[in-house]
């Protein structure tokens, strides 16, 4: 279960950003690209959607497509890796989806580039594919 669930909006703390990019990119060896993801999540700050527990978050934009429809994009996930369960996962899940209901959007849009597990456990809550990547 995830403590002291935290749902921010324009008003996320600097400070708390600043520590969740310190704890994901040195768990994945990217501590040297910490400026870039500070630029990148504060120039996301004022529009975005924060949801910050202790054992981690989600941070979330809203989006229109060429048709008007409109998405909540994940742009970032994390859950500590001593609280990687289902039960925290779902937990996480369950908050980006209430954050869909309540901006009324008509899609979830959420990925991963870390491997297929978490596709699959997306595939299992009803996501379908949109998108494709290749490295060049």
């Amino acid at each position: 279960m995830l403590n002291n669930m935290k749902i921010w909006g324009a008003d996320c703390p600097f400070e708390l950003i600043d520590r969740w990019i310190e704890t994901v990119n040195a768990e994945f060896g990217l501590s040297a690209k910490n400026n870039e993801c500070r630029q990148f999540f504060y120039s996301i700050r004022s529009f975005s959607y924060w949801a910050f527990a202790d054992e981690g978050y989600a941070v979330m934009t809203e989006e229109t497509d060429m048709w008007g429809n409109r998405s909540l994009v994940v742009k970032s996930l994390y859950l500590l890796p001593e609280h990687r369960t289902f039960e925290n996962l779902n937990d996480l899940q369950h908050y980006i989806e209430e954050t869909a209901r309540q901006c009324g959007v008509k899609n979830i849009v959420q990925g991963t580039h870390l491997g297929d597990r978490l596709q699959t456990y997306l595939k299992r809550r009803g996501y379908t594919t949109c998108e494709m990547r290749k490295e060049i």
